[in-house]
């Protein structure tokens, strides 16, 4: 911008660093500073996709000058062209739901006046139009709203143009209700709030008392979900929504509703998936930049931090069997995936258990266990505990093909309502605190039992353990009480299982599943998320009977009397490795690339 600017620069610069201090004091509310590469990269690709559906002759010549503007070159555009981009794009209508200082809005805006600076006549009556009523912004914070007004009097200042801006509104744009139409908006630009549910109910209860939310609520949802919806009314049915979000909800078990939304309505048309890049400075939240349209599609397009694209994929295709989303860059990878889902006789969840471990409520408290004790605490519990204890492991216990065989830590299992007064009394500075979790409310569990105890048998039995979360596809074999929290799941034998525990572990910890998990399962940033529903899906290919000897052989040598030697365990993983790729009737090179996924 020239020096006319410099006024709006300085303060533009000043509330960014201010307004992120008081977002880090209130991390709570969600707000998340957008950094403004990330701003730049949303109205690009909010522009692009308007263009590509209503004017795809520009769309090129678009991204080309946009590509140079966004790197800090040089727009190589003539005085013609500019105007001619801002004729197609100054009237169109652009709203931010949650717009903070309105960083976003901003972008666009001097994306704009960088136009009209390429132009003969420098003239900023355009921007005149979109201050009177084209540009909106909502937020419920009365503080950051001012800011944004402010900004904006700074550019109306600079450009010497006679308009009132009059279209910011202080609210809640999910349940509060403004002088704006539905499905009136061309472009709507966001990076909502990120909260969970559990700890913010005073930020669901209100919405889920709405129609609006009574449509859209499902459990487990993230807030943010809101916002789709909402944009979705707002939006013009040849319009764009652009947002920055958690990418969490490609996979999450709270976002089943958004996600069949998402495939019959409201389509995702571009992405640019972060991946485990922090791209906020105030909050580790691996992020996905993402346009949505009404328009049905027959592609999608992932691309880069550079905005290249890197690959179109049908847009059935990003949807799983189980209605989960994947990118999947490599084409290879996708080729695979389609292999081990082609070459599947079943799903484990159709000859297997998959259970989750135990939900105390209150594991311990700042002074010590409640339910879950240390070995040091336990010598000092009354002896009619003792008959209730039992080995209570972590999740980190658990690795490729074994678990630790002890641990330090005991849980009380309590699963019935018959104990001693001397437990009774022990667990009565707690009563208060266990009195509050929803099973007593709700009768189904006396004050001093386990929330959820799950059934003996589960924890006893044979058994394959899973860690919830872990670096990779790790899954041990256990034949002795395991017992664990409900971040470890157990899979076990149904009457109609075809191969035994202890072959199914090897098979599991192959490389094959790494691979499959890892790009058709649940991700927490570079870790894997076992939960039930991918555990349940994942497919189990067809063994000859000479590759079905030679895994049971593996097994027998595995898990022996005798616990073979580091070399040898890894000489076992090699030989079961291509046993599966075989299975699924891998070629060679897609054998190298599995081999070479780390």
């Amino acid at each position: 911008m020239n020096p006319k600017f410099d006024d709006y620069m300085i303060l533009k610069k000043q509330y960014d660093t201010e307004y992120q201090i008081v977002e880090n004091s209130k991390m709570n509310t969600g707000t998340v500073y957008t950094p403004k590469i990330l701003a730049n990269q949303m109205v690009c690709l909010a522009i692009k996709n308007h263009l590509k559906m209503n004017h795809p002759h520009l769309e090129t010549s678009f991204m080309d000058h946009f590509k140079a503007y966004f790197s800090g070159g040089e727009m190589n555009i003539t005085s013609s062209d500019a105007k001619m981009f801002i004729e197609v794009i100054a009237p169109l209508k652009l709203i931010d739901l949650s717009c903070g200082t309105g960083l976003l809005l901003l972008a666009y805006i001097e994306y704009i006046i960088e136009l009209i600076s390429m132009t003969e006549e420098k003239s900023y009556d355009w921007l005149s139009i979109i201050l009177k009523d084209r540009l909106y912004a909502i937020d419920i914070n009365p503080m950051a709203i001012n800011v944004f007004k402010e900004l904006i009097g700074e550019l109306i200042k600079a450009t010497e143009i006679q308009v009132e801006f009059e279209n910011a509104y202080v609210g809640n744009s999910l349940i509060d209700h403004f002088p704006i139409d539905l499905c009136s908006f061309d472009l709507i630009l966001g990076n909502p709030p990120y909260i969970g549910e559990k700890g913010h109910l005073e930020w669901f209860s209100p919405i889920k008392k709405t129609e609006f939310g009574r449509r859209y609520y499902e459990g487990k949802m993230d807030y943010f979900y809101f916002f789709i919806y909402k944009g979705y009314e707002y939006l013009k049915d040849d319009g764009t929504l652009c947002y920055l979000t958690s990418n969490y909800f490609f996979t999450a078990d709270g976002a089943n509703r958004l996600r069949n939304f998402m495939r019959n309505e409201f389509h995702i048309s571009s992405v640019i998936d972060y991946g485990n890049e922090h791209v906020f400075e105030t909050k580790k939240l691996h992020a996905a930049l993402y346009t949505m349209q009404k328009k049905e599609i027959n592609t999608s397009i992932l691309f880069n931090m550079s905005l290249k694209p890197i690959r179109e994929m049908k847009y059935d295709s990003i949807f799983d069997d189980n209605m989960t989303i994947h990118f999947v860059e490599d084409p290879i990878v996708a080729d695979i995936i389609k292999k081990m889902k082609s070459c599947s006789e079943f799903r484990l969840i159709e000859r297997f258990n998959v259970n989750q471990g135990i939900v105390t409520g209150a594991d311990r408290s700042t002074d010590g266990g409640i339910f879950v004790y240390t070995s040091e605490e336990v010598k000092q519990l009354p002896s009619s505990f003792h008959e209730h204890l039992k080995p209570f492991f972590k999740n980190r216990s658990i690795k490729h093909y074994f678990h630790e065989d002890s641990t330090p830590y005991h849980v009380v299992y309590l699963d019935t309502e018959h104990v001693s007064n001397e437990i009774i009394q022990s667990l009565e500075p707690f009563k208060e605190k266990l009195s509050r979790r929803r099973e007593v409310i709700r009768e189904v569990r006396k004050w001093h039992m386990l929330t959820w105890p799950r059934k003996r048998m589960i924890f006893e039995s044979e058994k394959i353990v899973v860690p919830q979360r872990a670096k990779s596809n790790y899954f041990a074999y256990s034949a002795n009480p395991f017992y664990a929290s409900a971040d470890i799941y157990y899979i076990s034998g149904k009457s109609s299982m075809t191969l035994s525990l202890k072959v199914l572990t090897v098979i599991l910890n192959s490389k094959a599943y790494y691979l499959w998990l890892k790009f058709n399962g649940k991700k927490k940033g570079n870790l894997l998320e076992l939960y039930a529903t991918p555990l349940k899906n994942m497919p189990i290919p067809k063994f000859s009977p000479e590759q079905y000897i030679l895994l049971e052989d593996l097994s027998l040598e595995l898990f022996g009397e005798v616990k073979p030697s580091k070399d040898r365990i890894d000489y076992i993983k090699k030989m079961a490795d291509v046993c599966v790729m075989d299975a699924f009737r891998f070629n060679e090179s897609e054998k190298i690339f599995c081999q070479s996924i780390e």
